[in-house]
């Protein structure tokens, strides 16, 4: 959810003077230091949608800085009193200004801004006490070097802390701000040193991402040097020597065609140009272009169209060289013959083409030339006599597609092409810059130098179509310009381009708020369900959820719930023999089945518990047939019982059936896996001859397969046998005539009692038929 607030400002804001240059270009003054004296702005550098520079007021050099307007312009802080601070080398890093200064008593050291003036700070005293972190050799001009480099998400720097010049490197942090690496081991000492390459130095470059930088070494007694080339991946063990024994000169870093390339003099072929594959052993000439010793000094190193672009000396004089790696050559001999063509200016990319300085030796001095890299592409753009005078090309920046730069004092504007070459100060009118024109930058789409002119001296100037409008912008999480071209999510000042009711560009400026959305974190708990804050979710099991409030600058309030929903479930597997009670105590079952019952958790809340349950149920039925027992379950464990004496165990009696010898009452012990119960007890009566089991009479075999014998020691009176089945009817019957009597059974097989019966009482056998 977002909202947007928008408060614009009635009217338009100006800047304190707005004058026409042309019908193309509007110039417009901020005034530092009100009359006549100078401001002298410069250095200047955009940090988050402000501009900072550099300015003198009140006879002292401090930090200031501008959203565009003179009404938006002031002094950020006074770092030293009734001296100047200097603040130099300002440059944009993390969304604040990182810079170095002077302060008395403690020197030039290392600072940053967030724009106010009590967010503007020391951040590192790189050499305690009044010395100068930042040396000499370590001089810190915006528009001559590039004093800090930002690689790897942190911004290395050469700092001196007493032990010569050391790489260092910072976060933004006090904390973060270290030494990487000290270069003077014993007597030799070695300084960081930056490497000049086409109007300005730098710290190094960026290749196969690691930091590539030089470093002199020697000895201060005797004078002895010798340059280095390094590399590190931003620690101190990440931080090694490519290659030493260069020479102390060695200059001009610069990364195409794959490779590092450099100027470095050797006694061997004099000053030429070397590269590097970020190996010792890959680092040496590329080409020796003044043969010999002599130097061909390559200098004004540029990349473009695939290839190195450069000026150095050679058999033609100094002339525009290019090199792939492998081969190099001559792109035109622009001064035919040996002498020299090109100037000191650098090569500068403008539409695909080069643009630089040369002399062909018709005019007596420099013109502007371009090349596309070919011999027939390298023509003349413009001739003195096409400008009106002497032609300089220095500081060159891109703005409303066209080149910009200045001679020593003047502004100048150009498309390549003679028709639309123009000098845009100095054109007569006196309220107008007329001189001393530095330090171009672009800021909110508009062109920004420094430039005199009569009444002011150095003032801060812009050239855009009109001065800006300014409005203040507040939102949630994200604004996009009216334009469309653009989205921010953090806050600013922000410049935006509209097209006006005349066909022109309107510059808005966008003083942005962004409000962000706030978020926490709840832990709730419930017994069943829980309803969110907001009202809008209701949810039923424990988990990580998300809910959306508006906070007190109306955008969202983002709720992490931690949710513990306490009722509980569980399942059960139970057994039981012959009913079970649940586990609240209040269900008794006693059959199987699928059962739920409930019960409170630690929490107090419902526990519900399912029970897959097995009701287990024993047979304990006996009959009694003739004065056998048996037990009606099958495939069980039986343990006879004397009922009489006290359910006492009958030894030996583990079978389904029992024949008591004595007359007596007995039950059975029926196991059914981990189920036990007892039968009724029975009474059996039984005749007097008990003992004539072992002694009188004997049955066999048994188990048998068709047929018994009954055998007798003697033969009694009235001596009858009948066999009965399990149901009880009579399959045999017949009186015994010998001591020796066989009887076949049914083929049926299964269980048969036998009974043997005289006038003394009765005998019983249980018969097994196979």
């Amino acid at each position: 959810m977002t909202s947007n607030f928008v408060n614009y400002f009635t009217g338009l804001l100006f800047c304190a003077f707005t004058f026409s240059a042309s019908a193309q270009y509007t110039f417009n003054e901020i005034e530092i230091w009100a009359g006549s004296s100078p401001g002298n702005p410069r250095y200047f550098e955009e940090v988050n949608g402000t501009l900072f520079f550099e300015a003198y007021n009140n006879y002292n050099y401090e930090l200031w800085k501008s959203n565009g307007t003179q009404a938006g312009t002031s002094l950020v802080a006074d770092l030293n009193g009734t001296a100047s601070s200097g603040p130099k080398s300002l440059t944009e890093f993390n969304g604040e200004l990182i810079f170095t200064a002077t302060v008395s008593g403690m020197g030039n050291e290392l600072w940053k801004s967030d724009g106010t003036s009590a967010g503007t700070v020391l951040l590192k005293d790189v050499w305690p006490g009044s010395s100068s972190g930042f040396s000499s050799t370590t001089s810190t001009f915006n528009g001559d070097r590039e004093t800090f480099m930002e690689f790897g998400g942190e911004l290395f720097f050469f700092g001196n802390a007493g032990n010569g010049v050391e790489l260092w490197k910072t976060d933004g942090t006090a904390a973060g701000t270290v030494s990487v690496k000290n270069f003077t081991v014993g007597p030799v000492y070695g300084n960081g040193k930056y490497s000049f390459n086409s109007e300005r130095e730098k710290l190094g470059v960026i290749f196969n991402n690691e930091l590539y930088f030089l470093v002199t070494k020697g000895f201060q007694i005797p004078t002895e040097y010798q340059g280095e080339l390094w590399k590190t991946d931003g620690s101190t063990a990440g931080t090694v020597l490519v290659k030493d024994s260069l020479d102390v000169n060695v200059n001009a870093l610069t990364v195409a065609n794959n490779r590092i390339y450099f100027s470095n003099s050797s006694s061997a072929f004099g000053d030429e140009l070397w590269s590097s594959d970020g190996t010792s052993s890959g680092t040496g000439i590329v080409a020796d272009i003044d043969p010999g010793n002599a130097n061909g000094t390559p200098e004004y190193l540029t990349p473009y169209a695939g290839d190195l672009y450069f000026k150095a000396h050679g058999p033609n004089g100094r002339e525009l060289y290019k090199t792939d790696g492998v081969s190099t050559t001559l792109v035109k001999d622009i001064n035919v013959g040996n002498s020299s063509s090109l100037s000191l200016a650098r090569c500068f990319e403008y539409n695909g083409l080069l643009y630089f300085l040369a002399n062909d030796g018709t005019s007596g001095s420099n013109e502007l030339w371009q090349s596309d890299g070919t011999n027939l592409g390298t023509v003349k753009a413009l001739t003195l006599a096409e400008v009106g005078g002497y032609i300089e090309f220095l500081n060159p920046i891109i703005y409303d597609n066209k080149i910009f730069f200045r001679t020593s004092s003047q502004l100048w504007v150009t498309d390549g092409t003679p028709a639309n070459t123009q000098q845009l100060t100095d054109n007569g009118d006196p309220n107008l810059p007329i001189s001393q024109v530095s330090h171009l930058a672009i800021y909110q789409q508009n062109l920004w130098f420094a430039g005199a002119n009569t009444n002011n001296g150095v003032e801060a100037w812009y050239i855009g179509n009109q001065p800006p409008t300014t409005v203040d912008v507040s939102t949630c999480e994200s604004y996009t310009v009216p334009s469309g071209d653009e989205t921010y999510t953090t806050s600013g000042m922000y410049a935006d381009t509209l097209l006006n009711a005349q066909g022109g560009d309107s510059i808005l400026m966008i003083n942005l708020i962004v409000y962000q959305a706030t978020t926490s974190t709840i832990a709730a708990s419930t017994c069943n369900e829980y309803t969110s804050p907001s009202g809008n979710y209701t949810w039923t099991s424990s988990g990580t959820y998300m809910d959306t409030l508006i906070n007190s600058v109306g955008c969202d309030s983002i709720i992490t719930i931690d949710l513990s929903v306490l009722a509980s479930s569980s399942s059960l597997s139970e057994t039981a023999c012959f009913h079970y009670v649940s586990p609240s105590g209040n269900h008794t079952w006693s059959s199987s089945g699928i059962y739920i019952d409930t019960i409170p958790n630690a929490s107090g809340c419902d526990s519900v518990i399912t029970i897959d349950l097995t009701v287990t149920t024993v047979d304990n039925g006996i009959v009694d047939n003739q004065g056998v027992l048996e037990a009606t379950a099958a495939n069980v464990s039986y343990q006879w019982l004397d009922c009489a004496n006290n359910y006492a165990v009958i030894s030996g009696e583990t079978n389904q059936t029992f024949s008591p010898q004595l007359t007596g009452t007995y039950a059975v012990e029926i196991t059914d896996g981990n189920c036990v119960d007892t039968s009724d007890c029975l009474t059996v009566t039984v005749g007097g001859i008990d003992f004539i089991e072992t002694d009188v009479i004997q049955i066999y075999p048994n188990p048998t397969n068709d047929r018994v014998i009954v055998e007798l020691k003697k033969l009694y009176p009235n001596s009858q046998v009948s066999i009965r089945n399990v149901s009880g009817e009579i399959v045999y019957e017949a009186s015994v005539q010998s001591t020796l009597t066989e009887i076949t059974l049914p083929q049926a097989a299964g269980i048969y009692f036998l009974r043997y019966s005289t006038d003394f009482g009765e005998y019983h056998q249980r018969v097994v038929r196979l």
